[in-house]
């Protein structure tokens, strides 16, 4: 893909995070979905917010620490390449990879730190003690912001997106192998991770959703700025 095209995929991911902001509709898509992993009835959800057993590890724990573990470890290997003499021959697309699992971890935090949107579980229609604050009431109204209320856009989920800059290896590939296939880490963890939060009342469908969107668009800017690699991955 030639540059112009990777700064439009940027620019599409923008408008689409845009759109979701503009379609208040997408509440009650998301107020549908979380009502599969809420029973009313026991006033619980499918993975109780509190528990901290295997589920919690295997989903929540774990992701993050193989995660970090994995990019340190990559750092570490970059730099001892480098001060060896011996520098990777795929050092600049590798070190643009670590530059989106940075980032895209990055910006969710931040949004979700300023943004002042609740999670299900804390709302009452879910058995909360809060009203629901959307993304939409933010836009809408200058409600004041709640300590409690840091839920949107998903930032779990952003780790497992984040994984969106191994497109970066695509140069590396096998012949045999197609290019989808260096998306496949990153948009499997993200919704694997995002559904784990959703099943915990943690976030809302359309939380996840940006958050892909987010970390897919950091990814398509960088690679345009890193356009030597961009070009290896097209093959032009």
């Amino acid at each position: 893909m030639r540059k112009s095209g990777l700064f439009l995929e940027s620019a599409i991911c923008l408008a689409l995070i845009v759109l979701v902001l503009m379609l208040p509709e997408l509440q009650f898509l998301d107020g549908w979905l979380q009502s599969f992993f809420f029973d009313p009835a026991a006033g619980g959800w499918l993975v109780q917010p509190e528990e901290r057993g295997l589920l919690f590890w295997a989903f929540y724990k774990l992701p993050k620490i193989l995660l970090v573990a994995s990019a340190s470890l990559l750092v570490l290997y970059l730099c001892a390449r480098r001060l060896s003499g011996r520098p990777c021959s795929h050092a600049r697309a590798l070190w643009a990879a670590l530059l989106v699992l940075a980032l895209v971890p990055l910006a969710a935090g931040l949004l979700k730190g300023v943004t002042g949107v609740s999670c299900p579980v804390q709302e009452l229609s879910f058995g909360g003690p809060y009203g629901a604050f959307s993304i939409w009431d933010r836009l809408a109204a200058p409600f004041s912001s709640s300590a409690h209320f840091q839920c949107w856009p998903a930032g779990h989920a952003a780790g497992g997106f984040a994984l969106l800059g191994v497109r970066f290896l695509q140069p590396l590939r096998m012949p045999s192998l197609p290019a989808a296939i260096y998306w496949l880490p990153g948009i499997a963890m993200g919704w694997l991770m995002g559904l784990f939060q959703m099943a915990r009342g943690q976030h809302y469908f359309s939380h996840t959703l940006v958050s892909m969107l987010l970390a897919w668009g950091i990814s398509s800017l960088i690679m345009a700025l890193f356009m030597k690699e961009a070009r290896c991955v097209s093959g032009a």
